[in-house]
């Protein structure tokens, strides 16, 4: 069995995710690549990029740049004059016909993740006769819109009206050619509205949330960490961690007035994200971008809180590795997080965008060591249970092979639970 996984970063919260399915599969003896259009992770052999596979004469290559400027240009068209307070925005077409590439021609599977500004609906849905996995890592696939987020979609929604109407048309279009297509929901908050939504309710879904390494992600000796990380041994920690500390979407200003809100005479901030954090209430410690799954456990096991306030998501990241690390978690109650965090079980939920609720539980949570720690074990018990990337692969496996029209037996394929 060979599976293709697409993305069009091997950066950012879809690919971190998908990269650990994708090891998750070879480690249970399936054969599992990703074809990405932007590459940065060079030393890993099992990522491909797009382009110096596709466009290797002079001919082709000055082909595809006048098409990709003329793209650009008509979309950048179709953007002027709308406003650009926003996030994300993708069309659904694009120059990249991904069906000639060898991968794609050569997998049985193709397992397709966040695509946007790579796939394109038109060619990829009428020429790929295979089996479409397609998880759903944020609301782009199901908008009938280019955005990406509710917020962006409903406070643009009459400035947009027209574009959208246009890219809903195309990608129902698109769609309409699929037919070999399961839709998995990593929660049940994005299945809810995929199995609504006009663009993939008519495809069968299957829920599969996603998994981590646990022997990365566990708890370790706190102390030992923060001397790795160069923080101080002798304050309470809170941790942020966001890829931008500037979106704000991420929710930083939120916990910003929060830290405002309590005392903070021994809290100390440690930060993992590029951005601006300065006069904060605290001692802070950027500790920038960090790639590597490892250190990034380390910093987990080194501080005592971790706060996610995003103001809209899914399934972050951070809340998974936090509690896999038995790091206590305080976080907005929205999206897909109440299905992770149960509060005052294995964490805790604030209000959505309440900074004074947010403020009142970070306190608890600071001068409250019994219930912290009682939460960051359960925390930790709930993702050994749920939340174990060789359950995803699994259930993926399953998947992939239901799909295939395998016999159960045929897949030899043993994995340790």
């Amino acid at each position: 069995m060979k599976v293709l996984h697409i993305n069009t970063l091997d950066k950012g919260g879809a690919a971190k995710a998908s990269l650990r399915l994708q090891k998750g599969l070879r480690d249970s003896g399936i054969q599992s690549e990703m074809l990405v259009l932007y590459r940065e992770n060079t030393d890993q052999p099992h990522i491909h990029a797009y382009h110096p596979q596709m466009r290797t004469g002079v001919w082709q290559k000055l082909q595809h740049s006048l098409a990709y400027r003329w793209d650009n240009f008509q979309k950048k068209q179709m953007l002027r004059g709308k406003p650009s307070n926003y996030e994300v925005f993708s069309f659904p077409q694009t120059v990249y016909n991904i069906t000639k590439h060898p991968l794609v021609q050569e997998a049985d599977i193709i397992h397709l993740h966040w695509v946007a500004n790579f796939l394109d609906y038109n060619t990829f849905f009428k020429q790929i006769q295979k089996p479409i996995v397609w998880t759903l890592h944020d609301l782009n696939p199901v908008s009938e819109s280019g955005f990406h987020y509710e917020h962006d979609e409903q406070n643009l929604l009459e400035d947009f009206e027209e574009l959208n109407q246009f890219i809903f048309q195309t990608k129902m279009e698109g769609l309409s050619h699929a037919s070999q297509m399961r839709i998995v929901p990593i929660t049940k908050w994005i299945a809810q509205k995929s199995k609504k939504s006009q663009l993939l309710k008519r495809f069968k879904h299957e829920f599969i949330p996603n998994g981590l390494d646990l022997q990365i992600f566990k708890p370790t000796d706190q102390e030992a960490s923060r001397k790795i990380l160069g923080l101080p041994l002798d304050k309470k920690i809170v941790l942020f961690i966001a890829d931008s500390v500037d979106n704000q979407r991420k929710g930083f200003n939120y916990l910003r007035e929060a830290l405002n809100n309590i005392p903070t005479e021994n809290v100390a901030l440690a930060v993992v994200g590029r951005g601006t954090f300065e006069q904060m209430p605290c001692p802070t410690y950027p500790l920038d971008f960090i790639f590597d799954d490892r250190l990034l456990a380390t910093v987990y096991d080194a501080v005592d809180v971790c706060v996610v306030p995003s103001l809209e998501d899914n399934m972050p990241n951070t809340v998974l590795e936090a509690m896999a690390c038995q790091t206590a978690t305080l976080a907005f109650a929205v999206g897909g997080i109440p299905e992770m965090i149960k509060s005052h079980k294995n964490g805790v939920l604030a209000r959505q965008q309440d900074s004074k609720d947010l403020a009142q539980k970070l306190q608890f949570l600071l001068e409250e060591d019994e219930y912290r720690l009682l939460y960051a074990k359960n925390a930790r018990q709930t993702v050994e249970n749920h939340f174990d990337v060789r359950f995803q692969a699994q259930k993926f496996i399953k998947l992939y092979a239901d799909m295939l029209n395998l016999p159960k037996n045929s897949l030899e394929v043993e994995i340790g639970v």
